[in-house]
């Protein structure tokens, strides 16, 4: 299963995109997407299969997501893969199963009530002797 979202930065983004046309934006906004919904949050290395599932014509992917594959993703066992995107990915997934456990267990684990806080929990008051 995929995680429904990913955190983004734009201030991060923007300081390493700057230099990008629209159109190149637009390419590596759609790969990052990709990736983080294809399994292991990467793409195999077949340029017909990333460009279909992008749905760009070999002019576009020759213009623009060519340029952003060589610029922001590395090569790994036959994998596309993007450094940062996977690092978000991999502390998303152990949010994601720490929630699910909690879940489980019937929601987030709850910190001790101090004493004054147990009384007041339990509808007395200790300021109030009625």
């Amino acid at each position: 299963m995929s995680l429904p979202y990913f955190r983004f930065y734009p201030t991060d983004y923007e300081a390493d995109t700057t230099h990008l046309t629209t159109e190149e934006d637009g390419a590596y906004c759609r790969l990052l997407r990709l990736c983080w919904r294809t399994p292991g949050c990467s793409l195999p290395n077949d340029h017909t299969w990333i460009r279909r599932r992008v749905r760009a014509t070999e002019e576009e992917y020759q213009r623009a997501y060519l340029p952003v594959i060589e610029e922001y993703f590395t090569v790994t066992n036959k994998r596309i893969g993007n450094k940062r995107l996977m690092q978000e990915y991999e502390v998303s997934e152990v949010r994601h199963k720490s929630a699910s456990e909690n879940g489980a267990k019937g929601g987030r684990p709850r910190k001790p009530l101090k004493s004054n806080e147990t009384e007041k929990a339990k509808g007395s008051d200790p300021n109030n002797p009625n």
